[in-house]
């Protein structure tokens, strides 16, 4: 038998598990993820369900020490906010600001910057729902045993809650009991080219308990969950940046720079607190000087920009035009009863509000008519989801 052979023989195994990972690397997609994969067992997967009829049992578990509620307490979910596709890769991070009061450097850059509506979608905390799933769609599906879904609530937490309380006030149907609990039934619908939608949420019967061997499969959910970003953590991966250790220029940091916007984003690197002498629009520091969104000034407008001092008439327009547009601080509602641009996103009447856009609109008329008063004190104007 040949050298190689042997050497192959010798690492064939090997080889096979490396395979084996880089296989799995590639179907998990390139977003950034909330859990620690390594504190799920071996054995128990993701549940992403397709378009369709499924039923399943909500499994409940006892909470670990990472809970932010405390240790061994019954929950049948977790509910929490995070931000996904943070950054340049597309990172993900549970939300401090919701979820322990801490400043949160993605809710203070939503706060301080007027965005274009999509992207602030994309980025904003949104309402999650993270549960074990019994999934009884198909024999294999129940075969596999637990399984955890990660969900929008607006898709099912928040239907749940809706058809859980029993009425005149009778209390809640304990739907998670995994003895006389309910199957849970639901339907995933298309709704237009590219969209889906959760629907015909009900409970069914369960013709036994649920057996034992499932309920051997039960660990503290929360350990599996990234529950503590730091600030500096957050704010790295928002701004796409990688700390420098040193003045000398070396290769990987002038790749780095390469690869930055023109405009930084994150708390260091707020707006000069002028505005365009030819638009009106705020302007921000670049690496070759300041200029506008619109690309005025450019590398011909060196700071400071106190030469510019005959936009101040438009800096004024802009200050006063939000406040005539939106009166929101005076006291303008929705059809909800919320003052529209201040409260947006904060009630669950929120998700899928009609007057939404209008809400968005005004939201960033304000943030541009308060945003020079904000960059007098970089530690406020932070927004906290409740």
């Amino acid at each position: 038998m040949s050298k190689f052979r042997d050497k192959m023989k010798q690492q064939k195994e090997d080889l096979a598990k490396r395979h084996e990972r880089t296989a799995g690397a590639k179907n998990q997609g390139r977003w950034g993820t909330i859990f620690i994969k390594e504190q799920i067992p071996e054995g128990i997967g993701m549940w992403v369900p397709d378009v369709g009829e499924h039923s399943i049992d909500a499994i409940p578990f006892f909470s670990g020490p990472d809970h932010p509620e405390g240790e061994n307490k019954l929950f049948w979910y977790i509910f929490l906010q995070d931000h996904t596709r943070i950054g340049p890769l597309d990172d993900a991070f549970v939300c401090p600001a919701f979820t322990f009061r801490k400043p949160c450097p993605v809710e203070e850059y939503l706060a301080r910057n007027r965005l274009p509506k999509e992207e602030w979608s994309i980025i904003k905390a949104k309402d999650r729902d993270i549960l074990f799933v019994w999934v009884h769609d198909n024999v294999e599906e129940e075969n596999k045993g637990i399984q955890i879904w990660y969900c929008p609530d607006f898709f099912f937490g928040s239907k749940i809650d809706k058809i859980s309380k029993r009425p005149k006030g009778g209390g809640i149907i304990p739907f998670w009991d995994v003895d006389e609990g309910k199957i849970i039934c639901f339907s995933i619908e298309k709704k237009g080219k590219d969209n889906i939608e959760y629907v015909g949420h009900r409970f069914i019967d369960r013709e036994q308990p649920i057996p034992d061997n499932i309920i051997e499969q039960i660990f503290p959910l929360d350990r599996a969950i990234k529950w503590n970003p730091s600030y500096e953590e957050i704010d790295k991966a928002l701004k796409g940046q990688v700390k420098k250790t040193s003045q000398t220029p070396t290769e990987e940091s002038t790749l780095e720079e390469q690869k930055k916007p023109d405009i930084e984003y994150g708390p260091d690197t707020t707006g000069t607190g002028t505005f365009c002498s030819s638009c009106g629009k705020p302007q921000f520091k670049t690496p070759s000087g300041v200029t506008c969104e619109n690309g005025h000034g450019g590398s011909d407008a060196k700071e400071p920009v106190k030469e510019k001092k005959a936009s101040e008439p438009k800096k004024e327009e802009k200050k006063t035009e939000p406040k005539k547009e939106s009166q929101s601080s005076d006291g303008t509602k929705c059809n909800k009863g919320f003052t529209l641009g201040v409260e947006i996103d904060k009630h669950p009447e929120c998700r899928g509000c009609e007057q939404w856009d209008d809400c968005f609109d005004v939201m960033q008329l304000l943030q541009e008519g308060s945003k020079p008063a904000k960059e007098e004190s970089k530690a406020g104007g932070r927004l906290l989801r409740r």
